[in-house]
């Protein structure tokens, strides 16, 4: 009879689970050269501008098809016994919701990066 530790070594097997994590454990490291650390911050401050500009569509995409509703928001609002200026707040409130985690987990980085990259040794 196996123990379960043995039964659940034997399932991990069947899976692949050991060779899998025996393969995706580094056997050694090594520090990264100052320049594959300026074009890994370079990346990410790439990254993080395109995700900022995306962002921003999406709130612009938001906003013009809150104008174009017009009635019909007004309409499913009352499906959840919402008035129009609980519809409106609830919009607005949500705008400036994803303005500002914009600002916060996309801009500020990029401009910290950019900081950062700016005054590094040449």
């Amino acid at each position: 009879m196996l123990s379960d530790e043995q039964s659940a070594l034997a399932v991990g097997d069947i899976i692949g689970w050991r060779r899998l994590l025996a393969c995706s454990i580094p056997t050694e490291t090594r520090k990264m050269t100052t320049t594959e650390i300026h074009e890994l911050l370079d990346t990410v401050a790439k990254v993080l501008l395109r995700c900022f500009v995306l962002g921003f569509l999406l709130l612009l995409l938001w906003f013009f098809a809150y104008l174009a509703g017009g009635d019909v928001i007004y309409h499913q609002g009352t499906w959840f016994d919402l008035t129009p200026h609980e519809i409106n707040v609830i919009h607005y409130c949500g705008m400036g919701l994803v303005k500002g985690c914009m600002l916060l987990f996309f801009l500020f980085p990029y401009l910290a990066i950019r900081l950062v990259l700016r005054n590094r040794p040449t």
